[in-house]
């Protein structure tokens, strides 16, 4: 009898921590499109280099997808002391200070995402600036793929500074 109460003892147990591991995974789940944006976007109204993240190549992998990476990898090869960008694309500005941003999710999905984010800067009367981000699920985290405005998009801009450069 006692060999028996041993073994639902341990079974007992073993399903209990089971259920806390999963419980533990579940309350940790990895950044969603609408944090990432938020992350990248507060610490451009806090006076932050806004495009950071996106011009280092260290600090890209966190948020780029792989094909968005093997092309900055392209680029980077035929980078000398020319940046690809001569303007921000995080706020679509080179010159605007941005005061605050308004995120929306345009659609989601369990492998994709397009958010957009509204620019708000101090001092400007213009249009409101939109960059729409395009994300993919990959390897269990989400990451940019494309960001676009409606005058252009990461991987044109990228490809044709390319071409430029052949």
């Amino acid at each position: 009898m006692p060999r028996r109460l041993l073994r639902y003892a341990s079974l007992l147990l073993l399903l209990i921590l089971a259920a806390f591991t999963e419980v533990a995974v579940a309350a940790s789940p990895d950044r969603l499109p609408q944090d990432i944006l938020t992350g990248i976007y507060k610490d451009a109204v806090k006076g932050k280099a806004p495009s950071d993240w996106l011009l280092e190549p260290k600090r890209r992998g966190k948020y780029l997808s792989k094909s968005m990476m093997a092309l900055w990898a392209k680029v980077d090869k035929k980078r000398q002391e020319e940046d690809p960008m001569d303007w921000d694309p995080t706020t679509d500005t080179n010159a605007l200070e941005l005061k605050d941003f308004v995120i929306t999710t345009k659609n989601q999905s369990e492998a994709a995402a397009v958010l957009a984010v509204k620019m708000i800067y101090r001092d400007y009367k213009g249009p409101t600036p939109v960059i729409t981000y395009s994300f993919v699920r990959e390897d269990g985290h989400w990451r940019i793929d494309e960001m676009r405005s409606p005058k252009w998009s990461l991987s044109d801009h990228l490809e044709f500074w390319q071409k430029k450069r052949a």
